[in-house]
């Protein structure tokens, strides 16, 4: 019997004759060395708590920061804007009408990105929530597409 490794033609010992050498024990120290390293290195990401890098970050990253936008005009209209002046509510929509723009280039960038993962859609539905809340607790007076659409956020935003 003959084993053919790469370009060199090594006879194969008998069972029980002479200890292997060549390729072949070489090959499992190193496909060994390979396993143990990459256990070690799996080992080292779980004990750090690292997580590999999602295919969505960069659009997780993009919403988080439009979501805290929003909080931003959220809080200027704390109770609905009910107890402010005018010359306050004029203030509060001067400001908003400043973080909607910033709100505006994100949201280029967002649609841009089309979502690769589960946490990628449901962040954006999570996003849509924020943006428009009306639209998760639509009810059965809503329109069809609405409802329907209603379920479809409210169940992505629960993954997120």
């Amino acid at each position: 019997m003959i084993r053919t490794y790469t370009k060199h033609i090594l006879p194969t010992p008998a069972l029980g004759s002479a200890p292997h050498t060549g390729p072949a024990p070489l090959r499992r120290m190193v496909l060994a060395g390979g396993a143990a390293a990459l256990a070690l290195t799996a080992g080292a990401v779980a004990a750090s708590g690292a997580r590999p890098a999602s295919p969505d970050a960069t659009l997780i990253a993009l919403c988080a920061s439009l979501d805290a936008l929003q909080r931003r005009i959220g809080g200027l209209f704390a109770g609905g804007g009910r107890g402010m002046t005018d010359a306050e509510l004029e203030a509060a929509d001067a400001v908003a009408y400043g973080i909607d723009g910033e709100q505006r280039v994100l949201l280029d960038r967002i649609s841009a990105l089309t979502p690769a993962t589960l946490a990628g859609h449901a962040v954006l539905a999570r996003s849509l929530v924020l943006l428009r809340p009306d639209l998760a607790g639509a009810g059965p007076d809503e329109d069809l597409d609405v409802r329907l659409l209603a379920v479809l956020v409210r169940g992505l935003a629960g993954w997120a």
